[in-house]
């Protein structure tokens, strides 16, 4: 299990909620919610445009619930959002740098590749190492959305165990 202080799950997607890129880190509520990434980013784009037009708000920074908390940015210029999923317990600077670290690093990383007539498939697989090296996810042995295979037959998502 993944200690308290790391993110449990990272989502980076665009305003439409297409994921680019997702990292499961292996705690209990990613092993739990795993196979539900595509979905939970829908949720984040729906949630952000709900704002927009309910509230006139550009977005939505944290949702709250009695065991985790959600930090969420949306960067205005690329039309990406990223989401982090934390214990609760955790310190609420310390999730919020890292949701700036985490676009920081992507927007300047991958800035060129960020038209949807450009998205490629695995495009975005060498962030992990990114996320590792800003101290955000503990290792290498994360799950990436990428990994998420639809199963048409069954109308269901399939995603593979995390690495032992």
């Amino acid at each position: 299990m993944v200690e308290r202080n790391y993110v449990y799950d990272v989502y980076i997607l665009n305003y439409s909620g297409i994921p680019l890129y997702g990292a499961c880190t292996g705690s209990k509520f990613c092993q739990q919610n795993q196979n539900q990434h595509a979905l939970h980013c829908g949720f984040f784009a729906a949630l952000k445009s709900f704002c927009e037009e309910a509230f006139n708000q550009r977005e939505i920074q944290l949702i709250e619930m009695p065991d985790i908390q959600v930090y969420l940015m949306a960067e205005p210029a690329t039309a990406v959002m990223i989401a982090g999923v934390y214990p609760k317990s955790m310190k609420s600077r310390k999730p919020k740098r890292q949701i700036e670290a985490i676009m920081t690093r992507f927007i300047k990383k991958y800035a060129d590749r960020l038209k949807p007539s450009t998205y490629v498939e695995d495009v975005f697989a060498g962030f992990t190492d990114d996320l590792v090296d800003l101290g955000i996810v503990p290792n290498r042995s994360v799950l990436m959305t990428r990994d998420v295979q639809f199963d048409k037959e069954n109308q269901r998502i399939n995603m593979p165990s995390l690495p032992e």
